[in-house]
């Protein structure tokens, strides 16, 4: 059954499956316990500046937003890099990322979730070939399907695991571009520091951190920006805050964490707010998410 309803929206066009995104957006906002909880507590948690009729605002025009990007993407899996190229209808800051290609001392893209995370690669990689980790999804039918589509515009996939940190610490060490989304929890033990996110503590990776250190390679932020006509997206490339190669690892992850948040202040709403992000908390602390359980 998702296989085919998998087929049926990848046929949709981009503004319609946009629209039945609103819809479903709507009906998470109203029905839903467990998006709606989490989008409320990160939300409340980031924007205590925020009023309670701000936060909820916030929290519908997420679930929204987040509901475009997840029927957005079938069609791209399905048309490729081609198709999502031609999505994107302006772009800012290009000029930070052809210096540091430039540079030749190799790339790092910080992809947040934010907007639809799909498109960056495909467009930067008309300008130097990318490598970018892959983790396969739950669903099995749809391995292929993502991979094919996230290779179409001739980016590299590289599992998710060791052999994927050694083929993009290769690559970058040849002065290759490399693409990593930041702001996921990674395994708890030493893969991570928890460092101030928004404001609250949050598990930050230190992947990026060690391969800055380890090659000297350039750090910038991209994501595609839904634009609010519908009509596609605006690609933002900002170079990365100082100390993400940092040796301290607290600064590191903080400065990771701000590139982060530089980039969703852009537009919160398109912003992943339904992932907990605050999942793993300081000893002593508990989850902020146990009121859902």
């Amino acid at each position: 059954m998702l296989k085919t309803l998998f087929s049926i929206i990848a046929t949709l066009p981009n503004r319609f499956a946009q629209q039945l995104g609103t819809g479903v957006g709507i009906l998470l906002y109203y029905f839903s316990r467990r998006e709606k909880g989490v989008a409320r507590i990160n939300i409340a948690l980031c924007f205590p500046e925020l009023s309670a009729k701000q936060q909820r605002h916030l929290v519908k025009k997420t679930l929204i937003e987040n509901s475009k990007t997840l029927l957005e993407m079938p069609r791209i899996f399905k048309c490729g890099g081609d198709y999502a190229i031609r999505l994107i209808q302006a772009v800012t800051g290009m000029e930070h990322y052809h210096k540091a290609i430039a540079d030749g001392k190799g790339v790092i893209i910080i992809a947040p979730h934010l907007g639809n995370w799909e498109l960056v690669i495909h467009y930067l990689n008309q300008f130097s070939p990318i490598t970018a980790m892959f983790a396969p999804p739950k669903q099995a039918f749809l391995h292929a399907i993502m991979q094919t589509g996230r290779q179409s515009s001739g980016a590299t996939l590289v599992p998710a695991d060791s052999s994927g940190v050694r083929a993009q610490l290769k690559h970058l060490k040849q002065g290759g571009v490399i693409g990593i989304l930041p702001d996921q929890n990674p395994k708890h033990g030493h893969a991570g520091v928890f460092a101030p996110f928004m404001g609250n503590d949050a598990y930050t990776m230190l992947l990026i951190n060690s391969l800055a250190q380890r090659t000297n390679a350039a750090v910038i932020m991209s994501f595609a920006e839904r634009l609010a006509d519908g009509s596609g997206y605006r690609l933002h490339i900002l170079p990365a805050p100082d100390g993400i190669d940092d040796k301290d690892k607290i600064v590191a992850a903080s400065s990771l964490n701000q590139a982060v948040e530089q980039c969703l202040r852009i537009a919160p709403a398109q912003y992943q707010w339904t992932y907990k992000r605050f999942k793993y908390q300081p000893e002593g602390k508990v989850s902020p998410y146990r009121i859902l359980d």
